[in-house]
């Protein structure tokens, strides 16, 4: 259910009327909230996920889309710290990278939220490049072929007039906040950083996930899996959910709490 006021931002899949953690996940450029629907089942049944729902996107698709971090990354931690003290960890999966991080850097002081781990996901981290694709001169067809070749949209959906719009006008709006970002500060995180990829991405090699050791403050880990862009809608799911469980169950147990997410 899309959750309303505040929380309009996340949509939750709900496994328990008592979750003792919290999953948020960001979906990479023209993405959405509901491809994060399966992890809910995938996960300990006490673990909340949500995906983020941007002003733009599903059921907030009237509103005007957010084109610039700082007011996004902003609104989004003020949300999460309403959401009580529960270990809370952040997944950014490309693009949603980049925003996970600056809400990270938000919330790591911050005593009314628990942030314990930002797990990244197929992409460089602030200030580094990977492909050089110019999203903001590229034509409709050009977009459409950088989508086909990412993979992760099912080809015969681009075939209807109606989502193609749909589609082109989140991606340019999303394009468009990541090429105008410029990190006001490059502070290194102190929770644990996971930063994953597929071996088969044809757009984010290892060399570019390393970039973001630089941004590591404490634990860091570095992690490839079957796959291509989208490795975490294919063979490399499995691994990736573990290693996020591992971050949530680690901080249970250290809370004394040991029953928490078997």
């Amino acid at each position: 259910m899309l959750s309303s006021g505040p929380d309009k931002w996340l949509l939750r899949f709900p496994t328990s009327d008592r979750p003792v953690a919290r999953l948020v996940c960001l979906a990479g450029a023209g993405g959405s909230a509901p491809i994060f629907h399966a992890w809910a089942e995938a996960l300990a049944p006490d673990v909340e996920v949500c995906g983020v729902v941007p002003p733009g996107r599903g059921q907030r698709f009237s509103e005007p889309p957010l084109t610039r971090m700082e007011p996004y990354a902003d609104a989004l931690a003020e949300v999460l710290c309403d959401g009580g003290r529960m270990p809370l960890v952040l997944f950014g999966h490309s693009l949603g990278s980049l925003i996970a991080y600056e809400v990270a850097r938000r919330l790591q002081d911050r005593a009314d939220v628990d942030l314990v781990g930002v797990v990244m996901a197929a992409h460089t981290a602030p200030g580094h490049s990977t492909t050089g694709f110019d999203s903001r001169s590229a034509g409709d067809d050009r977009l459409l072929q950088f989508i086909r070749e990412a993979g992760g949209t099912p080809v015969e959906l681009l075939d209807d007039p109606t989502v193609r719009r749909m589609v082109i006008a989140a991606l340019r709006a999303d394009f468009l906040l990541e090429a105008e970002y410029r990190p006001a500060r490059r502070d290194q995180l102190s929770v644990a950083l996971q930063v994953h990829g597929g071996r088969d991405d044809p757009q984010v090699l290892p060399s570019h996930l390393a970039t973001w050791q630089e941004f590591a403050g404490g634990e860091f880990d570095l992690r490839l899996h079957p796959g291509g862009h989208f490795f975490f809608a294919e063979d490399g799911a499995a691994p990736l959910l573990a290693s996020i469980r591992s971050l949530l169950t680690r901080q249970a147990t250290a809370e004394g709490r040991p029953g928490a997410m078997p």
